[in-house]
């Protein structure tokens, strides 16, 4: 994918070094200041960096944002190269307030930190690795519903915060990152609502690690006492409901009602809705022959990890609280 968006804004006059980033700094972030674009090439300073936001500042493919200490960063709000990556919905493309276009930054920091992995860069992507490789039901996945502002249909967004996420491992063992990243916030509350938010998808995969992203460390023990009160046991508590499930439906279809109160039938509508799909009907089936369908240990971890980005971001000032 990375590669066929290098090969599409080469065209447009780009250097392979200068599409590479661009790619990477559209997708995860729309912003970028001149510091990231030196360290993707890895050199301190240069001339590439100038000529490179030259050329997109006379394409019009981005413009610069006055920030406090006369401080720079350039914002890539072309449709058209939006276009070349194939997200012409992309929201990076709209105007952020303050302390979200630091949340960008930091994203991207991120991401260029990791560059080895193999990131799931738009919703287009997240959607077609959890749904169709890992077999994920569309409805455990983020979502957030927009209201049509006339006549049409209900829109449904995924991944909406646009966080960065990565696999690694092989195919027969994957293992999801994601990426939060605290960009100063107040509370833990904001890092609360994106567990809730996430928690059917982290249940359904099993191995999964969350990388809360700091530049001061302050809150990552606390984010960690967070995440251990809520989330350490989800893999297995959702697997025992899934295996009551089970129980419930084989009755069911024996039509063994003995036990369905109302409250019962119910519940096991309800629970057929969530455990839906050719994933789960592997799963019954195989449980109805005997099999073990409980993860090994390996395969049932949700791990946590604090990443402080080594970067300062004082052009933002003390503004507490994004948009």
């Amino acid at each position: 994918m990375l590669e066929d968006a290098v090969e599409s804004l080469s065209r447009t006059g780009y250097t392979r070094d200068e599409a590479a980033f661009l790619s990477l700094a559209a997708t995860h972030s729309g912003y970028f200041v001149r510091r990231q674009f030196n360290e993707f090439l890895h050199q301190p300073r240069g001339g590439a960096a100038a000529r490179f936001i030259e050329k997109l500042l006379a394409t019009g493919h981005a413009q610069v944002v006055h920030f406090r200490l006369n401080r720079l960063i350039y914002h890539i709000r072309s449709l058209k190269i939006y276009a070349r990556l194939d997200q012409t919905d992309n929201r990076n493309r709209r105007e952020k307030a303050p302390l979200t276009v630091k949340r960008k930054l930091m994203c991207l920091d991120f991401v260029l930190a990791h560059r080895e992995q193999r990131f799931l860069g738009s919703e287009a992507e997240k959607v077609a690795y959890f749904t169709e490789v890992r077999g994920i039901p569309i409805e455990h996945l983020p979502v957030r519903r927009y209201e049509p502002r006339g006549p049409g249909k209900v829109a449904l967004r995924y991944f909406v915060d646009k966080l960065p996420v990565y696999v690694s491992g092989n195919d027969d063992s994957p293992v999801v990152h994601f990426a939060y990243v605290d960009e100063g916030a107040d509370s833990l509350d904001a890092f609360e609502t994106f567990l809730n938010q996430y928690r059917a998808l982290f249940a359904d995969l099993g191995a999964f690690e969350v990388i809360y992203v700091v530049a001061d460390p302050l809150w990552a023990q606390k984010a960690q006492r967070v995440f251990n009160r809520r989330y350490a046991r989800v893999v297995d508590d959702v697997q025992t409901q899934m295996c009551r499930f089970f129980e419930m439906r084989q009755k069911w279809e024996a039509r063994d009602f003995s036990g369905f109160t109302t409250e019962k039938v119910i519940q096991y509508r309800e629970e057929k809705q969530h455990f839906s799909g050719p994933r789960f009907e592997e799963l019954y089936r195989r449980w109805l022959s005997g099999d073990d369908i409980h993860a090994s240990a390996e395969d049932r971890t949700a791990e946590f990890r604090a990443f402080v980005l080594p970067y300062d971001y004082d052009l933002f000032g003390s503004v507490r609280r994004a948009s």
